[in-house]
């Protein structure tokens, strides 16, 4: 990937909350994935939890081994698109730029819903915006 930027075609977008995790993903597909933008985050946090970083924004790109807490920088919402700001160590840990853009041209997907999630997940972690 290049340096700077990193970009999914997304074809599938998920979303939930069960109250102690809030979860958005991005899949270049729904079944079969070979391609996938993961953030998550604790909605109830231990101690021990904040302590670790825990409590933060958890990133993965692709694979487990591709992940880290924190370091999600911002998050804007553009119509069917996806650009997630993340901090120089979080994109070496990754395995991308610093940018990651995810399209979702193809995906069928409730914006306003997927707004709400994402305002969710980065709340007093990162930056959200949305624009038209």
């Amino acid at each position: 990937m290049d340096t700077q930027y990193a970009e999914l075609g997304a074809g599938f977008v998920y979303t939930q909350n069960d109250g102690e995790i809030a979860m958005v993903g991005f899949a270049d597909q729904q079944y079969d994935t070979k391609a996938y933008v993961l953030l998550q985050r604790t909605l109830r946090p231990s101690g021990d939890d904040v302590r670790r970083g825990w409590d933060d924004v958890h990133v993965t790109v692709n694979d487990q081994t591709r992940s880290a807490y924190g370091g999600v920088k911002r998050i804007t919402l553009r119509n069917k698109q996806v650009l997630i700001k993340v901090s120089p160590t979080t994109a070496n840990h990754l395995g991308t730029g610093e940018t990651i853009s995810v399209n979702m041209e193809n995906a069928q997907v409730d914006i306003g819903k997927l707004a709400e999630m994402l305002k969710l997940v980065c709340r007093n972690h990162a930056e959200f915006s949305q624009a038209d």
